[in-house]
């Protein structure tokens, strides 16, 4: 009886574990511009409203400017909006196109924890982004 109960609890404490999401993943499009995270602002120089993503976006259409409520570019679409951007991840290359899914058009590359204050290529012309490790 005691094994059982000790097994019990041993597997209520595991599953408590593992059912707890991640900050950065449970974060994502949630308005704030977490670390790991890829955050695209409505002006250049980090500027106006902004969207974080944690996971590439095939899609900018189907996405809003979350953050900074009362900021210019607040709730506004993103795709063909963005104008500078603020990679947050330590490890990976954020890509920024201006195609759906990540194709190969203009693009800008932001390197790990690198701010671009005013996107090139893609600068108002913006429609997916993706991750490079």
């Amino acid at each position: 009886m005691k094994i059982r109960t000790m097994l019990a609890g041993a597997a209520a404490v595991v599953a408590l574990v593992v059912g707890v999401a991640s900050p950065a993943s449970a974060a994502h499009k949630d308005g704030w511009c977490d670390s790991g995270e890829l955050c695209l602002f409505y002006n250049d120089g980090l500027g106006g409203a902004w969207i974080d993503f944690y996971y590439g976006d095939n899609d900018h259409r189907n996405d809003r400017f979350i953050g900074g409520p009362g900021k210019s570019g607040y709730l506004q679409i993103v795709a063909d909006h963005a104008q500078s951007a603020f990679n947050r991840d330590p490890n990976s290359y954020a890509v920024i196109t201006s195609l759906l899914a990540c194709a190969i058009g203009a693009f800008d590359v932001l390197e790990p924890n690198e701010i671009n204050s005013r996107l090139d290529a893609t600068w108002n012309n913006n429609w997916s982004n993706c991750w490079e490790f």
